[in-house]
């Protein structure tokens, strides 16, 4: 199984965590007190005056289900789903006499529901601390972390009654897995904690931990399965499958901790020891008297523990010193943290004055609809915990809302300016090291590029040294297609000194940039990692800055009139490697696009962005004029077109962003065509948006072809041009062709090629493959020109298969005909 498919299924997980603490929550009002304690199928202890006493149980006596033969060890939860009120008949075995006793389960005592509604709200806890820390990153450490914290919820919040046995004995199997590898997550998270690096010596102690984990539920799997539907011989070994796991989860905790204070010993950081001296104390206080509280329950259950329910809240301690060792850090500024109060502050408020109405409504009122909505309140709390870590970017949008800051820098929706791109490129790359500074709150950013001088640096705060780094680093890391962790990088050893010198924790490739430039970012005190919103930002900003120095790098060449064939000649080739390398592939559609250039640089330009295995957005331009100013526009629109083609929900929203970024430059004279489609590969459907260039054609299977006129105004015009969104579906053997007017307009003699020649090119190689379409559309028009051709694209999407879904098309403004082959 993938990586991606494990990080998926592991999120899918909350979602079911959450259900059953619902559940369990909504039914906690009707669970019913025994005052009978078991150690499987035996009496441990009774309380006095309880259901158990009055049904005349003891301490020692071996009680079955009414019609069970022998105990088994998946039989020992049927009496924690039983109803109040409602009689159950057993089987008492005391000193070899078997009778019958009656018991008759009463309400939950008010100090027990209310206990059990803590044991419920840590238990939230737990899931809302590993659903947020999912959301923030993802790797080794936090996949153990989030399964840590999903095991302890399933601990301490009682298992809801199913009516489905089936359901029920998953429910039983999901517990019995929840003890039994508790221990071992606990060893293997602090096996990686502070930073998922692995460790030789502990990774034996994991194997052993987690054989020996699996092998007791087999044992307890194999024994209560012969149990129910054996002769009961295996009996013999319940005493001992009691004992072990104790064993086991007190092994396990021991270990986790000695792995923790190795993290410790070894983590050389003052800033980084403080952090885990505080996690290490609350971990200690909390999980320890937790262990051994387990250890003896399983031991010897029926002797007293003072201050039982004290241990059992002073788990709260692990979350908590690991709260202050992130979250703290992470809002060290006040405006952060406040915002961060203000996101939560309503939904607490809701859920504790729905718990508190509820209980007040126990005592005073209607005890048995108090007790309802302090089961709702729990359910909105638990549904809270398991939603708030995937919904994390929306609460954080709420906050930013709630306490704006006027200082904050937005990693997302920079770009530099045009006076900054005139510069050149040492000022370029201080504003962005500037920038994702003071964004990412770093105490230090660089930049650092290699030519044929060596390296270069230009921070807005240096970091010594870096002069120091080999160019092979620069032109390596800026192959990277991501931010990574200095760390994790093969690096030459004097690179890697030189760069644990100055303090550098994550290394960024800025790609496009015409020498190899990389990002160097320093430390920071929200923790030693970058989370997934981060990093997705930060790969926005390197791909901007690729494209403003590649501009930049094109007006500082362009000044030297001597030098000028050479640079059109490598902007030729820059634009030439922006271009997509290959189309999309499926099974279903066929792609295939060209562009033609007049001169060393052209206006015209193709994309395709992949966003899933079944769909891809097409992009289509021609911008005003011909060379380097077409080409400096089509950068700055290709690269916007990148990024917002990762956030338009449909085509139109997309041109309408470009556009506006286009008349903010203030400059009429750089305006463009530019047709923006989202297409569903599987159905065959072709949503697109047009700005202003020449109508796309769809032939269809009886040879009719279709001129689709929706358009819109040109990028640039006015910011309040908005763009309508088109659709049209694809049947097997039909095709679309996109294309701009250099096609159409070539002339010869006066006379222009028109889409009527292009209607027919079609009819002629409709049944041949869209690569070779291109080309025949190519080499006609070149044929029939007798003027100087103008830049030229075409794209062509041809349908192989029956759509998987067919979807009404919009209703045609105009179209052609055109001869059947």
């Amino acid at each position: 199984m993938s990586r991606e498919s494990v990080d998926r299924f592991l999120t899918w997980l909350l979602l079911p965590a959450a259900l059953a603490l619902v559940t369990s929550a909504l039914t906690l009002s009707g669970r019913a007190y025994t005052g009978l304690s078991l150690s499987e199928d035996r009496v441990v202890t009774v309380q006095p005056g309880s259901p158990a006493a009055q049904a005349g149980l003891r301490p020692g006596d071996l009680v079955l289900p009414a019609g069970a033969e022998r105990s088994t060890v998946l039989t020992a939860g049927a009496l924690e789903r039983v109803r109040p009120g409602r009689p159950v008949e057993l089987r008492r075995i005391r000193d070899g006499v078997t009778s019958s006793a009656w018991l008759v389960p009463a309400p939950l005592p008010e100090s027990e529901r209310r206990f059990r509604a803590f044991l419920f709200a840590v238990a939230s806890v737990f899931l809302l601390l590993g659903g947020w820390v999912w959301s923030e990153r993802r790797d080794g450490l936090t996949r153990v972390f989030l399964l840590l914290c999903l095991t302890f919820a399933e601990m301490l919040a009682q298992a809801p009654a199913f009516g489905s046995p089936f359901v029920q004995l998953v429910s039983d199997l999901t517990s019995l897995a929840a003890q039994l590898f508790a221990p071992v997550l606990f060893a293997h998270f602090f096996a990686l904690f502070p930073e998922p690096v692995s460790h030789r010596r502990s990774a034996w102690v994991l194997r052993l931990g987690y054989t020996n984990a699996t092998l007791l539920f087999a044992a307890w799997v194999v024994c209560g399965a012969e149990g129910l539907w054996g002769s009961g011989r295996l009996g013999v070994l319940l005493p001992a499958l009691l004992a072990l796991p104790a064993v086991h989860f007190g092994l396990g905790i021991v270990a986790g901790l000695a792995l923790f204070g190795a993290s410790f010993t070894r983590s050389r950081d003052p800033d980084t020891r403080r952090r885990l001296r505080v996690a290490f104390l609350g971990t200690v206080l909390g999980a320890a008297p937790f262990a051994a509280l387990v250890a003896l329950r399983n031991l010897a259950p029926e002797a007293p523990v003072p201050g039982e329910r004290l241990i059992v809240g002073s788990v709260l301690l692990v979350p908590a010193s690991f709260a202050w060792a992130i979250a703290v850090h992470r809002v060290f500024d006040f405006r952060v943290a406040l915002r961060a109060v203000a996101s939560l502050a309503l939904v607490v408020l809701a859920g504790c004055a729905m718990f508190v109405t509820g209980e007040w409504l126990a005592q005073h009122w209607w005890p048995e609809l108090g007790r309802d909505v302090s089961g709702v309140s729990l359910a909105f709390l638990a549904l809270v915990a398991g939603l708030a870590g995937p919904s994390r970017p929306w609460i954080s949008a709420i906050g930013a809302r709630m306490v704006p800051i006027a200082d904050e820098v937005a990693l997302g929706t920079w770009a530099p300016s045009e006076t900054m791109t005139r510069q050149g490129v040492e000022p370029l790359l201080a504003e962005a090291c500037e920038v994702v500074r003071r964004s990412l709150r770093l105490e230090s950013c660089a930049a650092a590029w290699a030519d044929e001088g060596g390296v270069h640096v230009a921070p807005a705060q240096r970091l010594p040294t870096l002069e120091a780094l080999s160019p092979a680093f620069a032109e390596n890391v800026s192959r990277l297609d991501r931010p990574q962790a200095a760390l994790e990088l093969p690096l030459h050893e004097d690179d890697r000194d030189v760069l644990d010198l100055a303090g550098v924790q994550w290394v960024a490739g800025v790609p496009g940039a015409p020498t190899p430039t990389v990002l160097l970012l320093g430390r920071r005190l929200a923790g030693p990692w970058l989370d997934r919103h981060e990093i997705r930002e930060l790969r926005r900003v390197v791909q901007v800055l690729g494209v403003s120095l590649e501009n930049a790098s094109l007006r500082v060449e362009a000044r030297g009139r001597a030098a000028l064939d050479r640079e059109l000649e490598e902007a030729h080739r820059v634009q030439l490697k922006r271009l997509p390398r290959r189309t999309p592939v499926y099974p279903s559609l066929d792609c295939a696009a060209s562009t033609l250039a007049t001169e060393s640089v052209g206006g015209d330009y193709y994309d395709f962005i992949q966003e899933g295995s079944r769909d891809f957005t097409l992009a289509v331009g021609d911008a005003a004029g011909h060379g380097v100013p077409a080409a400096i526009v089509l950068a700055g629109v290709q690269s916007r077109f990148r990024d917002e083609a990762q956030r338009a929900r449909h085509p139109g929203e997309l041109l309408e962003a470009l556009n506006r970024d286009l008349v903010a430059l203030e400059q009429p004279e750089k305006f463009m065509g530019l047709l923006c489609a989202r297409v569903d590969a599987a159905s065959g459907t072709v949503a697109f948006s047009n700005a202003g260039i020449t109508p796309p054609l769809v032939r269809r299977a009886n040879g009719v072809v279709e001129e689709w006129r929706d358009s819109g105004l040109l990028l640039g015009v006015s910011a309040e041009a908005r763009y309508a969104v088109s659709r049209f579906t694809l049947g097997p053997g039909e095709l679309a062709v996109v294309y701009t007017d250099g096609l159409t307009e070539a002339a010869r003699d006066g006379e222009m090629f028109g889409p009527e020649r292009v209607a027919e090119v079609l009819g002629r190689v409709a049944h041949r493959r869209a690569a070779d379409i291109v080309d025949e559309l190519m080499q006609a028009v070149r044929g029939w020109a007798t003027e100087p051709l103008d830049d030229l694209t075409i794209v062509v999407l041809k349908q192989l298969s029956v759509p998987a879904r067919l979807t009404d098309q919009s209703p045609l403004k105009s179209g052609i005909a055109a001869s059947d082959t």
